[in-house]
Protein backbone atom coordinates (compact mmCIF):
# COMPACT_ATOMS: atom_id res chain seq x y z
CA UNK A 1 0.00 0.00 0.00
CA UNK A 2 2.86 2.58 0.50
CA UNK A 3 4.29 1.99 -2.45
CA UNK A 4 0.89 2.61 -4.39
CA UNK A 5 0.24 5.21 -1.97
CA UNK A 6 3.65 7.02 -3.36
CA UNK A 7 2.70 6.58 -6.70
CA UNK A 8 -0.79 7.56 -6.51
CA UNK A 9 1.30 10.94 -5.05
CA UNK A 10 3.77 11.58 -7.73
CA UNK A 11 0.73 10.97 -10.29
CA UNK A 12 -1.71 13.44 -8.28
CA UNK A 13 0.69 15.97 -6.95
CA UNK A 14 -1.00 18.71 -8.66
CA UNK A 15 -3.67 17.71 -6.41
CA UNK A 16 -1.72 18.22 -3.32
CA UNK A 17 -0.01 21.58 -4.27
CA UNK A 18 -2.73 23.63 -1.87
CA UNK A 19 -2.41 21.31 0.86
CA UNK A 20 1.91 21.37 0.39
CA UNK A 21 1.36 25.58 0.56
CA UNK A 22 -0.83 25.23 3.82
CA UNK A 23 1.58 22.89 5.34
CA UNK A 24 4.52 24.84 4.60
CA UNK A 25 2.99 28.33 5.86
CA UNK A 26 2.38 26.38 9.38
CA UNK A 27 5.88 24.54 9.90
CA UNK A 28 7.06 28.45 8.66
CA UNK A 29 5.10 29.98 11.74
CA UNK A 30 5.69 27.23 14.40
CA UNK A 31 9.03 26.71 13.55
CA UNK A 32 10.42 30.45 13.55
CA UNK A 33 8.80 30.11 17.45
CA UNK A 34 9.93 27.42 18.55
CA UNK A 35 13.24 27.44 16.84
CA UNK A 36 13.57 30.82 18.88
CA UNK A 37 11.62 29.55 22.06
CA UNK A 38 13.73 26.43 22.74
CA UNK A 39 17.20 28.31 23.45
CA UNK A 40 15.87 31.24 25.07
CA UNK A 41 13.59 29.48 27.45
CA UNK A 42 16.41 28.22 29.68
CA UNK A 43 18.34 31.41 29.41
CA UNK A 44 15.24 33.55 30.34
CA UNK A 45 14.03 34.06 34.08
CA UNK A 46 10.56 36.00 32.60
CA UNK A 47 8.90 32.59 31.14
CA UNK A 48 5.46 34.32 31.13
CA UNK A 49 7.44 37.09 28.32
CA UNK A 50 8.78 33.62 26.15
CA UNK A 51 4.88 32.21 26.60
CA UNK A 52 3.65 35.60 25.26
CA UNK A 53 6.03 35.77 22.76
CA UNK A 54 6.13 32.85 21.22
CA UNK A 55 3.84 30.45 22.90
CA UNK A 56 0.76 32.10 22.60
CA UNK A 57 0.90 32.95 18.41
CA UNK A 58 2.02 29.21 18.34
CA UNK A 59 -1.15 28.16 20.14
CA UNK A 60 -3.18 30.18 18.10
CA UNK A 61 -1.90 29.12 14.77
CA UNK A 62 -2.22 25.57 15.67
CA UNK A 63 -6.10 26.03 16.24
CA UNK A 64 -6.00 28.09 12.86
CA UNK A 65 -4.32 25.62 11.16
CA UNK A 66 -6.76 22.53 12.01
CA UNK A 67 -9.81 24.19 10.72
CA UNK A 68 -7.91 24.96 7.30
CA UNK A 69 -6.20 21.41 7.08
CA UNK A 70 -9.41 19.75 7.72
CA UNK A 71 -11.38 22.04 4.88
CA UNK A 72 -8.25 21.39 2.64
CA UNK A 73 -8.73 18.06 3.33
CA UNK A 74 -11.98 18.02 2.87
CA UNK A 75 -11.37 19.46 -1.09
CA UNK A 76 -8.49 17.24 -1.55
CA UNK A 77 -11.03 14.28 -1.14
CA UNK A 78 -13.72 15.63 -3.40
CA UNK A 79 -11.04 15.98 -5.98
CA UNK A 80 -9.81 12.45 -5.50
CA UNK A 81 -13.22 10.74 -5.50
CA UNK A 82 -13.11 9.71 -9.01
CA UNK A 83 -9.63 8.62 -8.53
CA UNK A 84 -11.53 6.39 -5.42
CA UNK A 85 -13.99 5.05 -7.92
CA UNK A 86 -11.86 3.99 -10.23
CA UNK A 87 -9.52 2.14 -7.58
CA UNK A 88 -12.53 0.80 -5.99
CA UNK A 89 -14.02 -0.59 -9.77
CA UNK A 90 -10.55 -2.06 -10.28
CA UNK A 91 -11.09 -4.18 -6.37
CA UNK A 92 -9.81 -1.85 -4.08
CA UNK A 93 -11.71 -1.35 -0.67
CA UNK A 94 -12.12 1.16 1.37
CA UNK A 95 -9.76 0.46 3.97
CA UNK A 96 -7.02 -0.39 1.27
CA UNK A 97 -8.32 3.68 -0.28
CA UNK A 98 -7.92 5.25 3.43
CA UNK A 99 -4.62 4.27 3.34
CA UNK A 100 -3.39 4.94 -0.03
CA UNK A 101 -4.74 8.70 0.92
CA UNK A 102 -3.25 8.41 4.60
CA UNK A 103 0.16 7.73 2.83
CA UNK A 104 -0.42 10.67 0.41
CA UNK A 105 -0.79 12.93 3.29
CA UNK A 106 1.74 11.83 5.51
CA UNK A 107 4.08 12.37 2.35
CA UNK A 108 2.54 15.99 1.73
CA UNK A 109 2.64 17.19 5.25
CA UNK A 110 6.42 15.90 5.67
CA UNK A 111 7.53 17.38 2.77
CA UNK A 112 5.70 20.45 3.98
CA UNK A 113 7.32 20.23 7.37
CA UNK A 114 10.75 19.48 6.07
CA UNK A 115 10.68 22.84 3.47
CA UNK A 116 9.10 24.97 6.11
CA UNK A 117 11.53 24.16 8.83
CA UNK A 118 14.54 24.87 7.13
CA UNK A 119 13.40 28.24 5.24
CA UNK A 120 12.52 29.24 8.81
CA UNK A 121 15.38 29.77 9.70
CA UNK A 122 16.63 33.00 8.52
CA UNK A 123 13.14 33.89 9.58
CA UNK A 124 13.31 32.99 12.94
CA UNK A 125 16.76 34.91 13.60
CA UNK A 126 15.75 38.18 11.95
CA UNK A 127 12.16 38.13 14.28
CA UNK A 128 14.46 37.46 17.17
CA UNK A 129 16.63 40.45 16.09
CA UNK A 130 13.95 42.75 15.43
CA UNK A 131 12.19 41.96 18.70
CA UNK A 132 15.29 41.82 20.78
CA UNK A 133 15.83 45.92 19.55
CA UNK A 134 12.36 46.46 20.77
CA UNK A 135 11.78 45.38 23.77
CA UNK A 136 15.32 45.57 25.01
CA UNK A 137 18.25 43.20 25.94
CA UNK A 138 17.21 43.45 29.43
CA UNK A 139 14.08 40.79 28.48
CA UNK A 140 15.30 39.09 25.77
CA UNK A 141 19.17 38.43 26.23
CA UNK A 142 21.13 37.77 23.29
CA UNK A 143 21.48 33.94 22.66
CA UNK A 144 22.44 31.68 19.35
CA UNK A 145 19.28 30.63 17.27
CA UNK A 146 20.59 27.72 15.31
CA UNK A 147 18.70 24.76 13.74
CA UNK A 148 17.98 22.35 17.15
CA UNK A 149 16.55 18.82 16.77
CA UNK A 150 14.07 19.58 20.04
CA UNK A 151 12.05 22.16 18.08
CA UNK A 152 12.41 20.01 14.34
CA UNK A 153 10.49 17.20 16.42
CA UNK A 154 8.28 19.34 18.04
CA UNK A 155 7.02 20.95 14.52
Amino acid sequence: MIRIGIKEFRYQFNNWLGALAVFIAASLVSSSCLIIYFPLAPVVHHSEVTNALFITPLSFGLVTLFVVISGVIGTIGKALAKEHARLAQLGSNPAQLAQITAVQMVLVSSLGTLIGYFVALPLAQEMYHLIQNEAGKAYIPSVVINYQLNSFCAV
